[in-house]
């Protein structure tokens, strides 16, 4: 048998892999600090010009103070006017041909927060606080003469007239509509929903306002549901009176005399109330601190969103150059 004999010399050498020499990480951070540190001063110097704006813009800015109060919702399962009735005696209101109507699903506390939002509530409330020149107009507020800071390009107080410049559908003189959305700005309404305490929160320019603005929203969207009520609770009563005289039944009677008896209670419950609605925990005060602009960290931010630009434009700037001349090379 022939043996074949390879020579080694002759035989094919497989290609290997190029070897790491364990410096690749080393040798970028390397190229990083290189290409940063020559531009430490323009870097430095973007953070320092940044943190000089951040300050000066920030002191620009009107100081803005914020009065807080808690309530809790008044507990009242019954409810007012025919809504409450027909929870009560819908049965039998039925049984002798009378309706009543639904039962309202929804508490009096939900229905004081959103009446606290709408529309129609505040612009009976902007009305009659005469908000409409300090929300729209108001650029501050002079602490030493407890007077308001007025735009003159938007209200001249001397002519007590509105002087600003606006584009359509906006009018000169500011509609109901804009001082409401621009009050609903300021003002915070919330509920906890586990222990169902609101809290409400007013936002000012002065601290003093910041307060009384909070005490009149909580008086008046107390009188307003509870105006509206009584109302509804004397209309009930009315009602129910004229029903007591078209019905023969005198044990029907007795009951529309009980569902009188029960709005006389509402009447009577409403008129002595300071709460109608809300009973106030803790009042609102006006604050020694404001609650922003927060100039700190306006600083900060600023600081680090120009040195984090100039590092990038560095490190853009010695990629592009890289990149031409290896194309340079190339050619």
């Amino acid at each position: 048998m022939e043996t074949s004999v390879v020579n080694q010399s002759t035989r094919p050498v497989p290609p290997q892999a190029p070897m790491s020499d364990g410096y690749d990480d080393e040798i970028s951070l390397l190229d990083l600090f290189n290409t940063l540190w020559p531009a430490k001063y323009w870097i430095l110097g973007a953070g320092v010009l940044a943190a000089a704006l951040a300050v000066l813009i920030s002191l620009q800015m009107p100081n803005v103070y914020r009065s807080e109060a808690v309530l809790s919702p008044i507990a009242d399962s019954k409810g007012g006017g025919l809504a409450g009735l027909a929870g009560q005696f819908g049965g039998l209101a039925n049984l002798a041909g009378i309706s009543l109507g639904g039962g309202s699903g929804v508490d009096k506390a939900t229905v004081a927060i959103e009446t606290l939002k709408s529309r129609a509530f505040l612009a009976t409330f902007i009305e009659r606080h005469q908000l409409r020149v300090p929300v729209i107009a108001a650029e501050g507020w002079d602490q030493e003469k407890k007077e308001w800071l007025i735009d003159p390009e938007i209200y001249d107080i001397q002519q007590q007239q509105w002087v600003r410049e606006v584009k359509p559908p906006k009018q000169q003189v500011p509609s109901d509509l804009e001082v409401i959305e621009q009050f609903r700005k300021v003002l915070t309404v919330s509920q906890d929903k586990k222990s169902m305490i609101v809290t409400l929160s007013v936002d000012s320019y002065s601290p003093e306002y910041s307060q009384k603005w909070a005490q009149a929203l909580i008086k008046d969207v107390n009188e307003y549901l509870r105006s509206k009520d009584v109302d509804e609770a004397k209309r009930s009563i009315e009602y129910l009176t004229r029903e007591i005289e078209t019905t023969p039944l005198t044990q029907i009677q007795a009951v529309l005399y009980q569902m009188i008896e029960e709005q006389k209670k509402t009447v009577m419950l409403a008129s002595v109330r300071d709460g109608y609605v809300f009973q106030v925990i803790d009042p609102p005060v006006v604050p020694e601190l404001k609650a922003k602009p927060k100039r700190a960290l306006i600083v900060v931010v600023s600081v680090f969103a120009a040195m984090f630009l100039a590092l990038f434009t560095v490190l853009a700037r010695s990629a592009f150059k890289n990149a031409v001349e290896k194309n340079n090379k190339g050619e």
